[in-house]
């Protein structure tokens, strides 16, 4: 029953955030979940926590503790032609900015007021790009540049897939095959 409720708060917290930005209030998430607000501060702690929590779920797709890293579709990004890695590539991004880019918003709302979400942001902007990093020399198949890199880090953005899917109307599946063309482009390159 825990772990049911615990997902219930997950899943409500999530498509509240989504919808409402850091406003969303923990009595509004344990409502929606079907749960007492206890339960939802017994369970993560505080609004902050639950956040974070979100986040962390948005970005790999589920509540197992494992790494993207240490996933098997980041894994995937290192084997096959290249022409499969960076298929891979995009449909990995693509999947993540879909599932990330409501709660992100509401991260980057509460940043603004919550000096230690303000640092997670941070932190989880260095992430993306150490992983990007990663993520293109395992597509390359070979060491890249830190410009190459950063540029790559910067298209692949939450930001920027918001501007094309949210604002100029793209599809995920357009952006996803814009990706690997970006990818494709900048290898080719510098080669």
């Amino acid at each position: 029953m825990a772990a049911q409720n615990r997902q219930a708060v997950l899943e409500a917290a999530t498509a509240r955030f989504s919808e409402r930005g850091w406003a969303a209030s923990v009595r509004e998430i344990a409502h929606a979940a079907g749960v007492s607000v206890e339960t939802v501060y017994g369970h993560f702690g505080s609004k902050v926590d639950l956040l974070n929590q979100v986040v962390d779920v948005a970005v790999v797709g589920d509540d197992d503790p494992v790494a993207l890293v240490d996933r098997p579709e980041f894994a995937a990004l290192s084997s096959g032609s290249r022409r499969e890695r960076v298929l891979a590539a995009a449909a990995l991004n693509t999947a993540i900015n879909q599932r990330t880019i409501a709660v992100f918003r509401a991260l980057r709302e509460a940043a603004a007021v919550e000096p230690v979400l303000a640092l997670r942001l941070q932190g989880l902007r260095e992430s993306q790009r150490q992983t990007v990093h990663l993520a293109l020399a395992m597509v390359a198949g070979r060491e890249v540049g830190a410009m190459q890199a950063d540029g790559l880090w910067a298209l692949l953005s939450q930001d920027v897939y918001e501007l094309l899917v949210g604002s100029a109307d793209w599809s995920p599946a357009q952006y996803q095959t814009w990706v690997a063309q970006a990818i494709t482009t900048l290898l080719n390159r510098h080669e």
